[in-house]
């Protein structure tokens, strides 16, 4: 036999077991289960909103679309030196084969983590002769991720410890 009590259909037995039910909510699914409910939402949601602002941090790091198994080895003059945050860059001109000149731009890691191995902001100044060892990226395009640069007078900077 079923009995109606607060607009919930149960069965009738014995009636410690429903108010034990009652007061702990655990059965009730018109108060626990909209709650379990709101709540597995907001964590779903935190949890794609943490996804989508930490997806473009890890592609930026990523280096994707470098050759990085093989180092291009390229000489030229430094045209310009971006001294900031959050890649040092550097453009220089090369030479090729034929005497075309090659306009390339070379990217290190922060400032901070160069300062950490030699470099500083008056380390290179346009006109300076270099010597730029990195793995090129794929795409064609004069670009390399730095891995250290040889000045002139011999001295080698490392970027990334060689890696």
């Amino acid at each position: 036999m079923l009995i109606q009590i607060n607009r919930v259909w149960r069965q009738s037995g014995n009636s410690a077991t429903y108010l034990f039910k009652m007061a702990s909510k655990v059965d009730d699914t018109h108060s626990g289960g909209v709650l379990m409910k709101t709540r597995l939402l907001w964590i779903g949601s935190l949890v794609v909103c943490l996804l989508a602002v930490t997806g473009p941090a890890f592609a930026h790091h990523a280096w994707h679309g470098y050759d990085m198994a093989n180092l291009t080895t390229v000489r030229g003059t430094v045209t310009r030196f971006d001294w900031g945050n959050p890649h040092v860059w550097m453009y220089f001109d090369a030479t090729d084969d034929k005497g075309n000149v090659e306009k390339w731009a070379a990217g290190g890691p922060s400032p901070s983590r160069m300062a950490g191995t030699g470099w500083d902001k008056e380390t290179l100044k346009p006109g300076d002769q270099i010597t730029a060892v990195g793995h090129k990226i794929t795409d064609g395009t004069y670009t390399l991720r730095l891995v250290k640069v040889v000045l002139a007078n011999g001295r080698e900077l490392i970027c990334y410890g060689g890696n």
